[in-house]
């Protein structure tokens, strides 16, 4: 086992992301035996949807067990206990967009460096280096413009890249964010608390991710409506990462 895990989570809605995610890991990250990985499926319906699940797996091992017991885990919520309030976000997408901190949590002792890229991301090239380049820090963000303890107006963290050194810093983080009422922005504020505690952070350099697919950055994002997976850049590169995957 490395001391370097990437994570991720995904429900069914996002199966077809997660399907790219992890074909593109597999086929980019040179460094396999220095990084592992770990996906983490979020089902509502243990019937229904774990059939869905398991099509799916089925599908993307058909060149090789890439999905296997160490490397996923099933995680099962029951929607009627997440509280149902009319908002621009359903209680279920803001289950699944902040299950991260959960992982965290889950994996703090088991790794040393744990690194979360979203589900909705193309890896292009190996994590290796940005690994690396968070020693002696607890933390690495992307603050989207100067950085501010201001984090909770501003809402200038990236929450689709974050990676985390330290494991008091994590137990902090997750009870920052547990500690908060069901909101889509809870996440900035448990990233606030986390600034707020002067906790050493570096800011996330540009050059490891692209919105626009450069060739020379390792990780490509998808963004809202401004970057969707649907323009012609981003559908080229999933193109291309069935095509190689089908050649293994």
């Amino acid at each position: 086992m490395s001391s370097n895990l990437v994570v991720t989570a995904a429900s069914i809605e996002y199966f077809h992301y997660l399907d790219t995610w992890i074909k593109s890991f597999h086929l980019n990250e040179v460094n396999l035996g220095k990084i592992d990985y770990h996906v983490t499926v979020i089902l509502k319906n243990q019937m229904e949807e774990l059939k869905v699940f398991e099509c799916f797996k089925k599908n993307i091992n058909r060149y090789g067990c890439v999905l296997n017991d160490s490397n996923y885990s099933i995680h099962y919520v029951d929607v009627s206990t997440l509280m149902q309030k009319k908002a621009k976000h359903s209680p279920f997408v803001v289950y699944c967009a902040h299950h991260k901190f959960s992982i965290f949590h889950k994996f703090k002792h088991a790794y040393a460096r744990l690194l979360w890229v979203d589900c909705d991301a193309i890896i292009n090239g190996s994590l290796l280096s940005l690994f690396e380049l968070s020693t002696g820090y607890d933390f690495m963000l992307k603050f989207r413009e100067t950085h501010s303890t201001n984090v909770v107006k501003l809402g200038k963290i990236l929450a689709g890249v974050i990676l985390i050194n330290n494991t008091d810093a994590v137990s902090v983080l997750y009870k920052s964010y547990m500690d908060l009422p069901h909101s889509w922005y809870n996440d900035q504020l448990a990233f606030g608390t986390i600034i707020d505690r002067a906790y050493n952070i570096k800011n996330i350099p540009t050059t490891y991710f692209s919105f626009e697919c450069a060739e020379d950055h390792c990780i490509w994002l998808c963004k809202g409506n401004s970057f969707p997976n649907t323009r012609d850049v981003w559908v080229k590169g999933v193109n291309n990462i069935n095509q190689r995957f089908s050649k293994l």
